[in-house]
């Protein structure tokens, strides 16, 4: 709890996400790469490769690209002239299309169209009533690598407002000049900060249990066969590794011991490993099960001569390992899990102003459980 604890404040300011690096040689590393800004991202790459800790902080110089798979945001290293400063520079641009024209992004409102040549262009979105002159100055290379289609440059000159407008514009381009349709979109329609980039997955899952409760000082057995209903969070340690994660759940089972109908509440910490880089996830975990239940029975006896209710207490504690697998969907992802765990119990008789009337029971009780879920 204290690992998930401190992983959680270092974690705090990071926004890993699962991606791949290009290296100079065409070498692909896979990994997490930290989604940061714009800004930022155009200029410099925060990665950590799988199975390994150390941050690598890369620069445009340094690799030929990386991308992130969750949302096909691509980001390749190309030098351009400064138009500030008149001097050559290299930074990462996203790649936002390819085809016959290119067309890459650097911040919000930097674009750059390459030709079949290699050579960039940078232009910028009209705005609105925008003078013909300064339009005319924003539009001139896009313009100029779109001369052989007159409808292309209409829609730059009167739509060129925004991305989604630029993107279908280039696109509809490639398609008309290249009608064998060699053309394709990097960035998928998806949010800036889409699910798969998240570390918290809330889950709830219904199950079915075999369990057997034994006197600890005496041979006398009961076995009972429930439905159990869980609910909890896994939170995964991306800085640590990439499938390592701490979980936390609250499962509920009713169930009868010695005449007693038990509504019975129990929480699970643990921590475990699920292998993220295969299609059905399998994963493993361990934890540590404590108990505290208050049942009131309804059963009445006289105490100095005074009408009670009795309250049983129920005290537990005990461990439980399990293994599953996850199956990812476009949305969430489908668990089945089977565990085991061992618990110690106490179950002292209490009446309703917390007297004790002298009973109680020591307990082992085994679970064997297995669950179907869905985490979101």
């Amino acid at each position: 709890m204290l690992l998930a604890a401190f992983s959680a404040m270092g974690l705090a300011q990071v926004n890993l996400r699962e991606g791949i690096v290009i290296t100079l040689e065409g070498d692909t590393l896979h990994g997490s790469i930290d989604f940061r800004t714009d800004k930022l991202n155009a200029e410099q790459c925060y990665f950590i490769q799988d199975g390994q800790q150390d941050v690598v902080v890369y620069h445009p110089q340094e690799i030929a690209g990386y991308r992130f798979l969750d949302n096909g945001r691509y980001y390749v290293s190309k030098t351009v002239m400064d138009q500030k400063s008149g001097v050559e520079k290299t930074l990462f641009m996203e790649y936002i299309l390819r085809g016959q024209v290119s067309l890459y992004r650097v911040n919000d409102d930097d674009y750059y169209l390459q030709n079949s040549d290699g050579e960039l262009g940078l232009f910028h979105p009209i705005a609105p009533k925008q003078r013909t002159a300064e339009r005319r100055r924003n539009l001139k290379w896009a313009l100029y690598y779109t001369r052989d289609s007159k409808s292309t440059q209409r829609k730059l000159w009167d739509d060129c407002t925004d991305e989604d407008h630029i993107t279908s514009t280039i696109y509809n381009y490639n398609q008309e000049v290249c009608p064998n349709g060699d053309c394709e979109v990097y960035q998928y329609r998806a949010k800036k900060r889409p699910k798969a980039d998240r570390s918290l997955f809330p889950k709830i899952m219904v199950g079915y249990e075999d369990g057997r409760v034994k006197e600890r000082y005496i041979d006398y057995l009961e076995n009972y066969s429930v439905p159990v209903i869980t609910v909890g969070v896994d939170y995964f340690l991306k800085r640590l590794s990439k499938g390592l994660f701490v979980e936390a759940n609250l499962s509920y089972r009713r169930y009868e011991y010695s005449c007693l109908k038990l509504n019975d509440f129990t929480l699970f910490l643990g921590t475990g490993y699920q292998l993220k880089q295969c299609p059905l996830q399998p994963r493993l975990y361990l934890g540590y099960i404590p108990s505290v239940n208050r049942y009131k029975d309804g059963r009445v006896y006289y105490l100095y001569g005074k009408e009670k209710e009795s309250v049983t207490r129920i005290l537990g504690h005990g461990f439980q390992v399990g293994t599953g697998v996850t199956c990812p969907l476009s949305h969430g992802a489908l668990l089945l899990n089977f565990n085991f765990s061992g618990m110690h119990s106490a179950f002292f008789l209490n009446d309703n102003e917390n007297d004790f009337i002298g009973c109680k029971y020591y307990l082992k009780m085994r679970r064997l459980a297995f669950s179907l879920g869905y985490q979101f």
